[in-house]
């Protein structure tokens, strides 16, 4: 599950958040993000382990544990700040045709957003999905499955892959959370 929030500038410690830096903290259960923005608020967004989140009661006391643990300093507003959540950060479509509409991009299913292959996909399966359409409006009454060949071949296994890199990373980033650092950075440029 993903949720944000922002802090109140004074709300916390505004000399560890480096303006125009992007801080992850990152432990068991999940990460965090954190930077300053214009207006002196510190933003944060965090995806969580729906357990731990749970188990914490909230995003906002799950946020000030992984801050706690990555050695991040912990605002007493955090656990009570306004979070926002969001739905959880994989989907997958039970069917990626169906009545003649036939889903694309993040419509079709997405995978944990940290992989970065998110716009990738939504464009190979545009461009996968002109020749089941046509067959579609040419009145072909295989378009859906063509589609549905079509799309497992250009998205689906690359989600799988996808998918799967998400959990072992996730697994080895509890383990061991000081990995992050450096894999931040790499994917970071």
């Amino acid at each position: 599950m993903g949720a944000g929030a922002e802090l109140a500038p004074g709300a916390f410690d505004a000399d560890f958040f480096d303006p125009g830096t992007i801080h992850m903290a990152v432990a068991g259960g999940g990460y965090v993000g954190a930077t300053i923005t214009e207006g002196g608020e510190l933003n944060l967004a965090g995806a969580y382990d729906l357990s731990f989140l749970k188990s914490r009661g909230g995003p906002g006391a799950a946020s000030a544990a992984i801050f706690a643990a990555a050695g991040f300093p912990v605002s007493d507003t955090m656990a009570t700040a306004a979070w926002a959540g969001t739905p959880p950060l994989t989907r997958t479509a039970a069917d990626v045709a169906d009545d003649g509409v036939f889903l694309i991009g993040d419509a079709a299913g997405y995978v944990e957003p940290f992989t970065g292959e998110g716009m990738g996909w939504a464009v190979a399966s545009a461009r996968a999905a002109a020749d089941p359409v046509e067959a579609f409006l040419k009145g072909d009454p295989t378009a859906e499955e063509q589609w549905r060949t079509a799309y497992q071949r250009r998205v689906g296994r690359r989600k799988g892959w996808c998918r799967a890199v998400a959990v072992a990373t996730r697994a080895a980033l509890n383990r061991a959370p000081i990995l992050a650092g450096p894999l931040v950075r790499h994917l970071a440029g």
